[in-house]
């Protein structure tokens, strides 16, 4: 089975190419449980810990251990439960229900029912007390295994509401990265980032004040150092071993 998703962003590096952190490898254990035994699972923590990434790698992954296919989609704010329709039958449709013409929850049980699958709520902090209630509705009708990505707003939704709680098996607080797996993944980017000496390390952590653990910081960090070199911004072109060296 394929992947799809609504949004581009979902579109990430292949498995082989992401370090099994602590997080990464509890999120694809936790991934496979979920689709062996149609539940849920939850992974919550800070912006900037890598959530989405190691999300959508462990449900790649488990889609095609488990022939299944994988329908990831970001969750707006407030999101309902006409919106929860709508970007449910578009990943299984590949098409808009307007497109469809579906009538409604039928039309989206018998997909769900008939193309085996594996859902991810990215950004599920935002679902409203409607999209929600509609999802534990689905769940009733056709049990499907889904993984819930979020900040820790999705944990305190998890402990009020009691009906999402009970079908929650899994639950994953994301970390910082330690600094040996931030070597290890930056290492991933390019090869030699895994030789990176402690000077050049501690270097890229002083630019942002000894916190490299959003990912958003390490790009700034990696590209600010390549403009001091005077190079294109690393993370827009291949990787080069000359800016290794400038950095080691």
């Amino acid at each position: 089975m394929t992947a799809r998703c609504d949004q581009d962003e979902y579109i990430v590096n292949q498995p082989e190419r992401v370090f099994a952190t602590d997080n990464v490898a509890k999120l694809r254990r936790f991934t496979d449980y979920c689709v062996t035994h149609r539940r849920w699972a939850i992974a919550y923590g800070p912006s900037g810990a890598g959530k989405t990434t190691a999300s959508v790698d462990a449900a790649f992954l488990a889609g095609r251990r488990h022939g299944v296919l994988v329908a990831a989609f970001s969750c707006k704010t407030n999101a309902d439960d006409e919106f929860i329709r709508a970007r449910m039958v578009d990943c299984l449709a590949g098409r808009p229900p307007a497109a469809l013409g579906l009538a409604g929850d039928n039309d989206l049980i018998r997909l769900i029912r008939s193309v085996p699958c594996l859902f991810v709520f990215d950004e599920a902090q935002n679902m409203g007390a409607s999209g929600v209630g509609y999802t534990q509705h689905l769940f009733e009708r056709c049990t499907f295994p889904a993984l819930f990505v979020g900040d820790f707003q999705l944990e305190k939704m998890r402990r009020k509401a009691s009906q999402f709680a009970s079908r929650v098996d899994r639950r994953a607080e994301f970390k910082w990265l330690k600094d040996d797996e931030l070597r290890a993944t930056l290492g991933v980017m390019h090869p030699a980032f895994a030789e990176m000496t402690p000077r050049a390390f501690q270097r890229l952590q002083g630019k942002f004040k000894n916190n490299l653990h959003h990912w958003k910081n390490v790009a700034k960090a990696i590209d600010s150092l390549s403009v001091e070199l005077g190079l294109p911004p690393v993370l827009d072109v291949t990787m080069t071993d000359a800016v290794i060296t400038e950095l080691t």
